[in-house]
């Protein structure tokens, strides 16, 4: 298998490059083996749109079996979960402000191929950090459990070229005003843990 494994910000895939055998840097992009797996490991860059662009120039310029997507995610009200935590994805969705309706193919919501044995995190996917108790209880109402900025993006670009994907994110702070705050000071160890999941995704894939 050949995947690529990519993230916002290179350093939330730090820890991972810790799994990363015969390593080589090619192009911006660094390749290597984990678990004999072939692996790619690429940063998108910040947000929906930007991960979008970098991710379609990559899988256009060569071909992988599947994406995994690390990173890190917030909580949203009235759900069970921690700060630190890995969660792997069942579904992803576009974030709809109030008064706003999405319209078109575009914005339906996409089911993670790589989806974990039993149901995982719904991801709300807006443009922007959602900093409001207002704008969190919002998201809610459409059943998700974690906010994230790339995963839309991500999800788009995949179903577009036909590869399956998968996406494993650290926990790093609860959706609202604090959540900046939170962010800055738990993120290395939520993309920490996150990395560990996926190098044990990996072994499982490689094993079975």
């Amino acid at each position: 298998m050949n995947w690529l494994i990519c993230s916002a910000i290179s350093t939330e895939l730090t820890s991972l490059k810790a799994f990363v055998s015969k390593a080589k840097e090619e192009s911006g992009l660094l390749k290597g083996v984990i678990h004999s797996q072939r692996v790619t490991l690429a940063s998108l860059g910040i947000g929906n749109v930007e991960a979008a662009i970098t991710l379609s120039q990559i899988l256009s310029a060569a071909p992988f079996d599947c994406v995994y997507f690390v990173g890190t995610a917030g909580i949203l009200p009235g759900h069970n979960l921690t700060i630190g935590e890995a969660v792997e994805v069942s579904w992803v969705q576009p974030a709809q402000v109030p008064g706003e309706r999405l319209v078109g193919s575009l914005f339906e919501n996409i089911e993670c191929g790589l989806r974990p044995e039993t149901e995982g995190v719904h991801v709300w996917s807006p443009t922007g950090v959602s900093e409001t108790r207002d704008l969190a209880e919002n998201a809610t109402k459409f059943a998700a459990h974690v906010e994230n900025l790339e995963l839309w993006g991500v999800a788009r670009v995949c179903k577009r070229f036909e590869v399956d994907f998968g996406a494993v994110l650290g926990l790093s702070n609860f959706v609202g005003e604090n959540g900046g705050a939170e962010w800055a000071e738990n993120q290395d160890r939520a993309a920490t843990t996150a990395c560990q999941r996926v190098a044990e995704l990996l072994k499982s894939s490689s094993e079975s």
